[in-house]
């Protein structure tokens, strides 16, 4: 089962506890020489996979998420 970790946040206000929402995700679960990550481009999501610690390049037009992380289940 995949699971996300958040690691980047936008911020609004000057509290930067509160007011913040997530805009990119580390995946959790995946095989062991396997790495991805997720991230929102222009209010579409992108996924960077990783392989061996080689990286492609960021993929994927999804609407969602859930759409994100579904590709790569």
């Amino acid at each position: 089962m995949l699971t996300l970790h958040p690691y980047m946040h936008f911020f609004e206000g000057p509290n930067l506890n509160n007011n913040r929402r997530p805009f990119a995700f580390k995946v959790i679960g995946l095989p062991e020489r396997e790495q991805a990550r997720i991230a929102e481009f222009r209010h579409r999501w992108k996924v960077l996979r990783t392989t061996d610690g080689v990286s492609g390049e960021w993929s994927g037009q999804f609407r969602s998420l859930d759409e994100a992380l579904a590709s790569l289940q």
